[in-house]
């Protein structure tokens, strides 16, 4: 709710320019915006490198332990550690438990119910959806529709929206 918000404040022509400002072009596809390279590499690479010009420090392939709060700076613990572990603000992005290869295990999880921060509860989101069936065929189709999660023919989870065909099944 909290993204879709702030979403709906600016009219596609100010996130377009906003976009441009990030370093990429966009164009529209069934009236929703997307890098004219059609590659999610450019929306994040436009994002880190803007958020890089106003001083964001990334810190990437590490482990996150733990952190405390010394006298309003933030000590962070990582595996492998950090030459300068100190900071002002902490962004903790976790990617739920969508990757256990790449890190997002959810393990961060406990980490944060530590230190009394609430969970709502998880759903997929933009993590592909492998399937039985080929969908080579109609690989890079784009469509509107509605997809539903069932096992053991148990209803799990639904979703309305764009969705992308990939060799092995869906994304988007």
């Amino acid at each position: 709710d909290f993204a879709l918000n702030l979403i709906k404040k600016f009219d596609i022509n100010d996130q377009r320019a906003f976009f441009l400002e990030c370093g990429f072009t966009t164009k529209s596809i069934n009236e929703l915006c997307y890098p004219t390279s059609e590659s999610a590499s450019s929306f994040i690479n436009g994002l880190v490198n803007y958020a890089k010009s106003l001083g964001v420090n990334f810190i990437l392939e590490t482990t996150f332990l733990d952190y405390q709060n010394i006298n309003n700076n933030l000590k962070v613990m990582t595996t492998p550690k950090l030459n300068n572990d100190f900071f002002d603000k902490l962004i903790i992005t976790t990617g739920g438990k969508s990757s256990p290869k790449m890190g997002s295990d959810g393990n961060v999880f406990n980490i944060l119910l530590k230190h009394q921060y609430s969970i709502s509860n998880l759903y997929p989101g933009l993590a592909p959806i492998y399937t039985n069936e080929s969908t080579s065929e109609v690989n890079g189709l784009r469509v509107k529709c509605k997809t539903t999660w069932l096992k053991n023919n148990q209803f799990l989870y639904s979703e309305s929206g764009e969705v992308l065909f990939k060799d092995k099944g869906l994304s988007g």
